[in-house]
């Protein structure tokens, strides 16, 4: 480890970090003033970071906006980082990558982007594992320095977060050499290995690495799971709401993706070389930013033809899963009882216009919204049954809101996260997650959600503000109702970060196993560790009977079916 500073307090303690980040401390010192600010030496030169406090006042440094890699070509696979002579700054975030602002409505960022955030405690008595937080926004929106590091940094660990290119900038896959899509998941791909090789220079051990994401953050740790391009990377896994299979999260005939995007943006479709040169005259910030569900981008299978070593998901990912080719690590991964409220129930019901299409178009909207079918033509049978069990006779509305919320729940994430599970677990130890636990606000305060329509419990990414300091929801501090929950749930993902194994718990539970041969056999329900509170404990699925109407023909719409052992 080379990180090089000087702390300097009134008392005039000197604190010295050397390469063994020896210690030699002062004795009881006044309020704490720096006077060098720490030095770190990567592959490509000299960093200069700053200093920063942890929610319970405990000093640590961030490094921000280092390159781990650049863009030279748009649609093209990212190259090494340049070097640099002399101290660079890291003291600020670098570039967003591209993406559209809903509060502007225009696009912002550049492709100069590919960036990491490094946070570490100052003082050290160990090499430290690593947290690499990779940022959810359904692979559209987001940048790691949304992500404030303060609750971790009371932690033995350091916390890593960063950009990866988005849209369709980073997803766009036309089934062919020209643009084989997945370069959002080689970016994340070249940022873990950066870490890799550079991680001890601040502390870090590159084998007890983490990975953690929530949503398509999510997703993507579980695309990492699978890549044989991400393989020795990690050590660990997190997936808070979202995975590999579900709907949103894969796409499955890109080259019709890519041909909706040439004609919203005015190329020619018919013709993959005319679309292709379309497309390459095009400013990226031209490139499909409405966010617009009838171009979705998301990972996709490329043409496993391509030279070795250069394809990042080379099946479907049920496939990968069920004859076990994938990187077997522990994994942690869950829902919130309320997955389906943000992203899908509340914001039709928040419109009339939408309530009045869903009930009058029920059998176009239908495939679309669950993710079934790709066009307008439907399992008319299906959709019919689903229509029949949520709701019966009822209309869609706030009557049913509850009705509404579990179907997206059940479809979108109950549904996945269970199957991913049950799968991984025969060849690595997993444990499954229900969070329960509200905080101060909700996402469905953000999208301005009328409260009286009812909505409790947790909706998507809720649960983030109780890990991160987030700039839409009231920061925990130490005297906060929330604080003690918070320091236990960052306390959980700790444990893990260290040992493989969540050993830090609470309430009315010991120990929060994995999951177990009885479980993967049928012989017992599925546990979950239900986080809430105080009053944290391991529960029976509470959904088992809405998830076996999604496995029940002609429902079964994936084909998935996991036989037991």
């Amino acid at each position: 480890m080379n990180i090089q500073l000087t702390k300097l307090t009134p008392s005039s303690c000197w604190l010295l970090f050397t390469a063994l980040f020896h210690i030699q401390s002062c004795g009881v010192c006044a309020e704490k003033t720096y006077d060098v600010d720490p030095i770190a030496t990567v592959t490509q030169g000299q960093l200069r970071g700053k200093f920063g406090e942890s929610r319970n006042g405990k000093d640590y440094l961030e490094f921000l906006g280092i390159p781990y890699a650049q863009v030279t070509e748009t649609f093209k696979p990212a190259a090494p980082p340049i070097k640099w002579d002399g101290i660079r700054e890291a003291t600020s975030f670098g570039d967003r990558c591209m993406q559209f602002d809903k509060n502007t409505h225009k696009v912002i960022g550049s492709e100069s982007c590919l960036v990491l955030n490094i946070y570490r405690p100052m003082e050290m008595e160990k090499v430290l594992p690593c947290l690499v937080y990779i940022h959810g926004g359904a692979f559209m929106f987001g940048s790691g320095e949304d992500y404030g590091p303060q609750y971790f940094m009371d932690e033995d660990i350091i916390l890593i977060t960063f950009n990866y290119r988005l849209g369709a900038l980073g997803f766009l896959n036309t089934g062919d050499e020209m643009y084989p899509g997945n370069l959002g998941m080689k970016d994340q791909v070249l940022a873990l290995r950066w870490i890799r090789d550079n991680i001890a220079s601040f502390g870090g051990d590159p084998q007890k690495v983490t990975i953690f994401g929530d949503s398509s953050g999510s997703a993507s740790v579980s695309y990492h799971i699978l890549s044989p391009m991400s393989r020795g990377l990690f050590s660990n896994a997190i997936s808070s709401s979202g995975n590999s299979l579900c709907p949103w999260a894969f796409v499955d005939n890109p080259k019709s993706v890519a041909k909706r995007l040439s004609f919203s943006i005015g190329c020619p479709t018919k013709n993959p070389r005319y679309l292709v040169a379309c497309l390459m005259n095009k400013e990226p910030s031209e490139i499909g930013w409405d966010d617009d569900p009838i171009v979705p981008f998301a990972p996709s299978i490329e043409d496993s033809r391509k030279v070795l070593g250069t394809v990042f998901l080379p099946d479907h990912p049920i496939s990968m899963l069920e004859s076990g080719n994938f990187n077997r690590v522990p994994w942690i991964t869950g829902v919130n009882d309320q997955e389906g409220a943000t992203l899908y129930s509340a914001i039709i019901l928040n419109s009339t216009e939408l309530t009045e299409e869903f009930n009058k178009n029920w059998h176009k909207i239908a495939p679309f919204a669950l993710g079934y079918q790709e066009s307008e033509e439907s399992d008319l049978e299906a959709t019919n049954d689903i229509r029949k069990y949520y709701f019966g006779t009822q209309p869609v509305g706030l009557e049913t809101r509850d009705n509404l919320t579990n179907m997206f729940s059940d479809r979108n994430f109950f549904q996945c996260t269970k199957t991913a599970a049950l799968l991984h677990a025969r060849y690595s130890p997993v444990h499954m997650y229900y969070f329960t636990q509200t905080g101060e606000m909700s996402w469905l305060d953000i999208f301005k959600i009328p409260k009286d329509f009812g909505y409790h419990g947790v909706a998507h990414s809720d649960p983030l503000q109780f890990f991160f300091k987030l700039h839409n929801f009231p920061e925990i501090k130490a005297e906060s109702t929330f604080s003690v929950f918070s320091q236990r749930l960052v306390k959980l993902w700790a444990s893990f970060v260290e040992s493989g194994k969540p050993t830090y718990t609470w309430g009315e539970f010991l120990e929060w196993n994995p999951m177990q041969l009885s479980e993967l056999s049928g012989l017992s329900p599925v546990k979950y560790l239900q986080l809430d509170g105080s009053s944290s404990r391991v529960i029976m699925e509470p959904f088992t009977e809405r998830l076996d109407f999604w496995e029940s023909p002609p429902i079964n719409l994936t084909n998935i079916h996991i036989a037991p052992l």
